[in-house]
């Protein structure tokens, strides 16, 4: 989550089953709440994503929350 005023975008990361790749959705926030923009992108490799948005959004690898 990239927290900010007037918005918050989440980040959410899915591996794809049986496969290498994982499939990333990034959605934007209001101040209320409501989602103002929503968008997918896919990766052949987790590593390729997890390294295009450490550089994209200025994360560190410590950085990341692992939600089950």
């Amino acid at each position: 989550m990239v927290a900010s005023d007037p918005w918050t975008l989440i980040i959410t990361v899915e591996e794809e089953p049986d496969s290498l790749g994982c499939l990333v959705r990034f959605q934007q926030l209001t101040l209320d709440g409501a989602t103002a923009d929503l968008h997918e992108r896919s990766y052949t490799r987790l590593e390729d994503a997890l390294r295009d948005l450490e550089m994209s959004y200025g994360i560190a690898p410590d950085q990341w929350t692992e939600l089950d």
